[in-house]
């Protein structure tokens, strides 16, 4: 019965990481990552195919013993090897998950940052036309004012003509 149950449980998990790797296949952008992904796929449906020949051959040769140590011991490393399997691709996948995650938050904050950038653009240019305006405006005032001085000084040149 051990036989079967890790047959059976290392089926399921091989199909589980098959379909973790195909979910992984549309999120990898780099294209030699997808060429050894290609390899991993391959591996796990060779190993799926394994499982379920093994399975099936077990029912269609009954003179094959089912329970012997080495069936077992086969089933049983062949059991690991799919939790082994299951595993990296479930790190795998969340690990991909994890990147788009990041890169979509990435994206947003260096769209905030541009807008934020532009807006701070806009500020300073118009805390520049104001510093020029008021700039503009202090020069005139003291020419103003030299030329007040002036005309006081002309003033008290002049006698009184009262």
């Amino acid at each position: 019965m051990a036989y079967f149950s890790f047959i059976t449980i290392g089926i399921i998990l091989m199909l589980y990481s098959l379909a973790a790797m195909l979910k992984i296949y549309g999120l990898i952008a780099n294209p030699k990552i997808k060429h050894l992904r290609i390899y991993l796929i391959s591996l796990i449906a060779i190993f799926t195919i394994g499982y379920l020949l093994l399975f099936v051959f077990s029912f269609i040769l009954p003179e094959i013993n089912v329970y012997s140590s080495y069936n077992i011991l086969v089933s049983l490393i062949l059991f690991l090897g799919s939790i082994f399997v299951a595993l990296n691709s479930k790190i795998f996948l969340l690990t991909m998950l994890n990147i788009k995650t990041s890169q979509a938050q990435l994206q947003e904050n260096y769209d905030e940052l541009k807008k934020s950038q532009k807006e701070l653009l806009r500020q300073k240019a118009e805390m520049e036309k104001i510093n020029s305006l008021i700039i503009d405006r202090e020069l005139k005032m003291i020419e103003l004012k030299n030329k007040n001085i002036a005309l006081e000084t002309e003033l008290k040149k002049q006698p009184n003509q009262i």
